[in-house]
Parts: structure tokens; sequence; C-alpha cells
């Protein structure tokens, strides 16, 4: 099964730093600068991961992540944060809008871990 996976982010740097440490994988990536962009891209797309900033303008993570919620209730959706925002992200986990979070800074092979295992999870999800 080919798996997508969107990444969201108003940081352009760090989506090329996503690119580059997912482009050996076997994924299709999308990409997209903000919230009203990625639900566009999900109107066209089903993806098997979302992942998501949490801050960003316009749209941020949270109110994103209850869209996609509506929109695609099979993904698994991820949020990345600073570290000052996991009160918000813990209660988001808990209240089931999101699988995990990944705090920024992470190290790569954490961050390539958590994606092969969310992948792995909607598998599970769909079996």
């Amino acid at each position: 099964m080919a798996h997508n996976i969107l990444f969201v982010d108003d940081e352009r740097s760090l989506l090329e730093a996503i690119k580059r440490t997912l482009k050996p994988e076997p994924y299709t990536l999308f990409f997209a600068p903000s919230g009203p962009v990625a639900l566009s891209i999900l109107e066209k797309h089903t993806m098997s991961v979302i992942v998501s900033d949490l801050r960003m303008p316009i749209m941020d993570g949270n109110l994103f992540m209850q869209k996609v919620q509506k929109v695609q209730p099979n993904a698994i959706r991820i949020i990345l944060s600073a570290n000052a925002e996991k009160d918000s992200i813990v209660n988001a986990v808990k209240s089931g809008e999101i699988w995990r979070y990944i705090v920024k800074p992470w190290e790569d092979d954490y961050f390539l871990e958590t994606i092969r295992s969310a992948v792995e999870a909607f598998e599970q999800k769909l079996e």
C-alpha cells in the first residue's frame, strides 16, 4: 500500500529538512505552508499521516487538526511543537485529536521512527 503523508508548517526551512530526512522512505510526501493550503490538498488526496506545526498564522495547528478529523478521520495526526507548548499538546492527545506530538528540535532518527510508527498505526486502523 502506498502512503501519502502531509506536512504543514509555515517555516519553509523546516519543510525542507523534513523532505531531506524522508527522501529515502517509500512515501509520497506533500507539503503546505498553512492550514488552508493543506485543506485544499486534502480535498484531492487521501493521507495516511498528517503532521502539522502547532503555531502558525491564519490557522493554528489545533484548529487545522479539528478540521482534518472531520474530512479525513482515518488519517493519523501528529503535531509539531516547541517545548513550551507541551501542556496544550498533551490535552489534544488526551482528547483524541492527535495521535502524538514531536517537540522541536528533534533528532532525525526519532522523527523517522515516529513517522514509520504512524504509518503502521494507520494500517492497523484500516484492518
